[in-house]
């Protein structure tokens, strides 16, 4: 039996403040290894490329989610690590989702890709569907370009694997 859509709790270093500086309120913001929360597992990060960075939130939560993108085979994979954090009664949450099951999270490279990455020997910044063609910018340009399911997943698979009061 395939195993999907599993949360494993992990505590974050950063409280929300950390994460909303980094991307304000409903924004994303695309970042390089260089500026990976160097308090995850390194053998997590060391898979990662790079990483997507996004925040939302309303009166009673704040969520972050950090997004690693990591080449697996002939595909880019996302995989999500959220945080979130109750204004209300002061919990704060925090996991990597593993094996998640939603639209869009495993982009098999075009062949061009696949050519180009061998050639090259590295693995080259290029721009793919599931990826922010922009460094950063809202959760509306996310969701106009059909990118925002991960987002959205991540937020329910905590919801419904989280033991805490949030």
């Amino acid at each position: 039996m395939e195993k999907k859509n599993l949360y494993y709790k992990f505590d974050s270093a950063w409280n929300m403040e950390k994460w909303l500086e980094i991307a304000p309120r409903f924004s994303y913001k695309v970042v390089p290894p260089a500026e990976f929360p160097p308090w995850l597992p390194s053998t997590w990060l060391s898979k990662c490329n790079s990483a997507t960075i996004a925040t939302s939130g309303n009166e009673e939560v704040d969520v972050a989610i950090f997004f690693g993108y990591r080449v697996d085979g002939l595909n880019l994979d996302e995989h999500p690590y959220i945080c979130t954090y109750n204004k209300i009664t002061d919990a704060y949450e925090s996991g990597f989702i593993d094996h998640a099951d939603y639209v869009g999270r495993t982009t098999p490279f075009p062949k061009d890709v696949l050519t180009a990455m061998s050639l090259s020997g590295i693995q080259a910044d290029i721009k793919l569907h599931r990826h922010p063609d922009m460094p950063t910018g809202t959760l509306d340009d996310l969701s106009d370009k059909g990118i925002l399911t991960g987002y959205e997943k991540a937020i329910e698979i905590q919801a419904k694997k989280a033991q805490t009061s949030l």
